[in-house]
């Protein structure tokens, strides 16, 4: 795998080329940039598989190196120190991203996953800087799935429904998507308006609920005919959420 490093801090740099260097011996590292201009300059020099692309840095931020491209033919994975909100978009937009400092389990992780060539990867960082800013609520979510990466308006989104290590996606048009992440991944759906967990397994939206039925210990009864469990321990909440709708 033929990979370039950009990140304005030299430190950071020669950590991130020793944990991938450890990770997998098949990984060469090209080249390594310090800035946007710089990187544009190598990637052109060596054409990478991956880039593993830092988001804060000085005079330009990482999400201009796109700007100098007409097509994308590689890879990237963020590395990033943003937190709280940032996070959230990220997960939104589906990009690929690893935290600093950098955790070589999940770097390496990240290296296993392949080269998967992102065709949709300037319509999902387009999506990113309209939702880093924490005064905008996301309109749409990228989901990516084995075949494609679907962008979906998140007031299409009826329930969400664990199934393992998946998640099932319940849309309008009885249109259903399964991702490859636990459910644990989109919590942040909950900082949404009228959106809830009432159970483990299960995260709906308040405005796509039909009606709550009573029989077999109560359960939810979305606008698709289909059923959302309830918790008793929720019970309560998720009435008093619905009368405030």
């Amino acid at each position: 795998m033929r990979v370039i490093i950009v990140d304005d801090e030299s430190g950071a740099r020669t950590v991130l080329r020793t944990f991938l260097q450890e990770c997998d011996e098949e990984v060469e590292v090209l080249a390594e940039a310090g800035s946007v201009p710089e990187a544009v300059k190598v990637i052109n020099q060596h054409n990478p598989e991956l880039v593993f692309l830092d988001v804060e840095m000085p005079g330009q931020n990482g999400f201009s190196l796109f700007e100098y491209f007409e097509d994308i033919d590689f890879q990237v994975i963020f590395v990033t120190a943003s937190r709280d909100h940032a996070i959230d978009a990220f997960k939104v937009s589906a990009l690929d991203y690893i935290l600093k400092p950098i955790d070589q389990v999940q770097l390496c992780k990240a290296v296993a996953k392949g080269v998967e060539i992102q065709p949709l990867l300037r319509e999902q960082v387009n999506m990113f800087k309209n939702n880093a800013e924490e005064k905008n609520a996301p309109e749409r979510i990228a989901l990516s799935t084995s075949e494609s990466i679907e962008f979906v308006a998140i007031s299409d989104i009826l329930f969400l429904k664990a199934d393992g290590a998946y998640t099932e996606f319940y849309l309008a048009a009885d249109k259903k998507i399964t991702v490859s992440k636990p459910l644990g991944e989109y919590a942040f759906l909950e900082k949404q308006p009228h959106f809830m967990k009432t159970h483990r397994s299960y995260l709906i939206n308040l405005k796509q609920v039909k009606r709550f039925r009573k029989e077999d210990g109560g359960y939810i009864e979305m606008i698709n005919g289909k059923s959302a469990s309830l918790s008793r321990y929720r019970k309560d909440a998720f009435i008093e959420a619905m009368q405030q709708i």
